[in-house]
């Protein structure tokens, strides 16, 4: 199969039901503060002003300005879509990614950083914490990893259930630890869910973004605005191969893909990518005629 007969002539892309894979077109380059045309309505449920009473609707980072998110679509969210997605946000920052935020130093909106953070259950004694300083802290974490979304699952695929989570280590020295008389312990647990609708979030703005509101027929907004479960497995996933090294400490790609007579819009989202992240996908929506 020959790439025009892959793509053809159109360009859009189209699934290789051989190879089992995706053709990638429409890449989206990673650029230092980035701001784009505003975006004019709430890219998540339409209004026009910030509250009933008006005012000016406020900016959105694609990626979570508290992991070093610098691409920043303006008027783009108003309070109460603003206040959603920020709360769940925040089960992440101040959950899985709290101590790789601090201990990488990256953005924040308070002025004032934690000198310690806390280990739990500190040598198998359930409720037992410990706070550690910075310098000293062991730095683990997990991203989950998911099976390939529902959306794009040829005819015939088998499903093995989702991957082990993703998990690194940062400065995790036992003399370190010995110091503080801890010999096991645990940390932050990741709420997966929270993690799935911010990867849908991350998605749809980066769409938004790219294309504006009236392009793509979305996906997503139940899932950004509602909790969610299983069910955001349809449109939220990964991809299962070793990702390739990269200097960038986030990826963002966009595709189109068809499948079938639909052409659809694929959000491709690696968080940590300079660390080893593995890739997470988003469908998007469907690329009005």
């Amino acid at each position: 199969m020959t790439e025009a007969d892959r793509c053809g002539p159109d360009g859009m892309a189209r699934w290789d039901r051989n190879a089992e894979a995706w053709v990638t077109l429409d890449p989206f380059p990673i650029r230092p503060e980035v701001r784009c045309a505003p975006a004019g309505l709430c890219v998540y449920c339409g209004a026009a002003t910030y509250t009933a009473e008006g005012g000016k609707l406020h900016e959105e980072h694609v990626v979570p300005l508290s992991i070093n998110g610098n691409y920043v679509l303006p008027e783009a969210s108003c309070r109460e879509c603003e206040q959603i997605t920020g709360r769940n946000e925040a089960l992440i920052m101040r959950g899985g990614f709290r101590a790789v935020r601090e201990y990488l130093q990256l953005r924040s909106r308070t002025k004032k950083r934690p000198k310690e953070l806390p280990l739990f259950n500190v040598n198998r004694i359930e409720g037992n914490k410990v706070m550690v300083p910075i310098d000293d802290y062991p730095v683990t974490w997990m991203i989950p990893r998911f099976d390939l979304p529902g959306m794009l699952r040829i005819p015939g695929y088998v499903s093995s259930g989702n991957p082990p989570p993703w998990s690194t280590a940062i400065n995790f020295d036992h003399n370190k630890l010995a110091k503080h008389g801890i010999k096991n312990f645990t940390t932050n647990q990741m709420d997966v869910f929270a993690f799935v609708r911010m990867i849908a979030k991350i998605g749809h703005s980066l769409a938004v973004s790219r294309y504006g509101l009236n392009h793509f027929v979305p996906f997503l907004r139940h899932i950004i605005l509602h909790d969610t479960g299983p069910e955001a497995f349809e449109f939220i996933g990964g991809r299962a191969e070793t990702p390739h090294e990269t200097e960038e400490l986030h990826g963002l790609t966009l595709r189109t893909l068809r499948v079938g007579v639909r052409i659809l819009l694929v959000a491709e989202i690696r968080l940590f990518a300079t660390l080893g992240a593995p890739i997470h996908l988003a469908v998007v929506g469907e690329i009005r005629n």
